[in-house]
């Protein structure tokens, strides 16, 4: 068996690119999940979601906006190119209570 081909330096920059794509992807995604689950997510003897959105004040409706931004360019990267993934998300965002922003930055669940 003859020994396998070494890659030039322009298919390992192309490997590395690929890979890293999605690996940027899944890295945001994470990040994203633990943040969401942090701020909704009940544990026993632990803070609220409510005490959580008091406790961040005005700055509450700010955070909830961007991590839209961000759950939507996630999805956009997602595609249909991965309907579990996109089906992972979506399942993690209906976890997610009816909330109001309020004009002071505040949120409050409804």
């Amino acid at each position: 068996m003859a020994p396998p081909t070494p890659q030039s330096p322009l298919e390992k920059d192309v490997g590395v690119l690929r890979g890293s794509a999605l690996q940027i992807t899944s890295n945001l995604l994470r990040d994203w999940e633990r943040a969401f689950n942090r701020l909704w997510k009940t544990y026993p003897d632990g803070p609220t979601a409510a005490d959580r959105l008091a406790e961040l004040g005005p700055d509450a409706a700010p955070l909830l906006a961007r991590s839209e931004r961000l759950v939507a360019f996630i999805l956009s990267e997602i595609g249909d190119d991965n309907p579990e993934l996109k089906n992972r998300v979506l399942s993690v965002l209906s976890q997610k209570p009816a909330t109001t922003s309020h004009a002071d930055g505040t949120v409050t669940i409804d």
